[in-house]
């Protein structure tokens, strides 16, 4: 089964990468999806979910951009500054 580029029965070569890594997970849930009847259509949704992943990743990359979760970057930044209040200062 092939869904958006990502064959799920064959893999050439080693990859490595986040966004490599969002394809062979969706290869391997398509893998999973063709084995099980019952859960097929919710395993292609996050098949698809990580091909997404993936070109968000490719045009992060693009761009220069970092990945980072929505609110990551603002909860660690919040995280740095309540540490800093709470040292003693001398």
């Amino acid at each position: 089964m092939t869904l958006g580029g990502v064959e799920s029965a064959h893999r050439c070569a080693p990859m490595t990468g986040a966004r490599d890594s969002y394809r062979l997970r969706a290869a391997d849930i398509l893998a999973l999806a063709e084995q099980n009847e019952l859960f097929r259509k919710d395993l292609e949704n996050l098949a698809k979910a990580y091909l997404r992943l993936a070109e968000h990743t490719d045009r992060n990359a693009q761009m220069d951009l970092p990945f980072e979760p929505e609110g990551t970057a603002a909860h660690q930044r919040q995280q740095s500054e309540q540490t800093l209040q709470q040292q003693p200062r001398s």
